[in-house]
């Protein structure tokens, strides 16, 4: 099997996600070029991954010929480049969300177009222990689920969880919130354990 080389647009903490999986499975995948407009920490990356590092697109783009383009960026910045890298026929997998809103949302895809070659990762679905329980939520044991509380994830993927458990795809859906208070000890971030409990 062809090693599959693909480019990282960002260089925060979720793009070592995926430089972490090409370091694991180099007969898989490669990284060739990051964009990372910090010098800084364009330097620091280059020297912690073996990875050659591009300030501008243009640069970017000009020095390899990707598969594809993973976009790690925060969602005010991700429109921006979509729409440039459609225009460029570069096909992008975008971190969530790939709009700051759904006014951005649809202007968004009346810049691309249909034909663009976007997918938008949303993976906590596909986490195994998430993955069980929608698989048992439409297996029928449980009867018609009509009611869902996730607490497993934040904002958009929480929702999206809620609505493959319910089963809810397009179609209109009665929404209500309540607010709950626990003395829960605070886990741990993605740096560290916490310093001190707190609730």
């Amino acid at each position: 099997m062809a090693v599959i080389r693909f480019g990282i647009i960002g260089g925060g903490w979720r793009a070592e996600f995926y430089l972490r999986i090409a370091r694991a499975l180099p007969e898989q995948f490669q990284v060739v070029g990051m964009l990372v407009r910090d010098q800084e920490k364009a330097t620091k990356l280059e020297q912690s991954w073996d990875v050659a590092t591009y300030q501008t697109l243009d640069s970017f783009l000009a020095n390899h010929n990707y598969a594809f383009v993973v976009l790690s960026v925060p969602w005010q910045a991700s429109p921006e480049y979509l729409v440039e890298l459609a225009r460029r026929a570069v096909p992008v997998l975008a971190e969530t969300p790939p709009a700051p809103d759904i006014e951005a949302l649809v202007r968004l895809y009346a810049a691309v177009g249909k034909h663009a070659k976007i997918q938008v990762a949303e993976q906590y679905l596909f986490q195994p222990l998430h993955a069980a329980r929608i698989a048992l939520a439409h297996s029928g044991k449980l009867g018609t689920v009509s009611q869902a509380q996730v607490s497993a994830a934040h904002g958009y993927h929480g929702i999206s969880l809620i609505r493959r458990l319910l089963g809810v795809q397009f179609e209109d859906a009665e929404i209500s919130g309540q607010q709950f208070s626990s003395p829960l000890v605070n886990g741990p971030n993605r740096d560290a354990p916490p310093q001190e409990g707190s609730t």
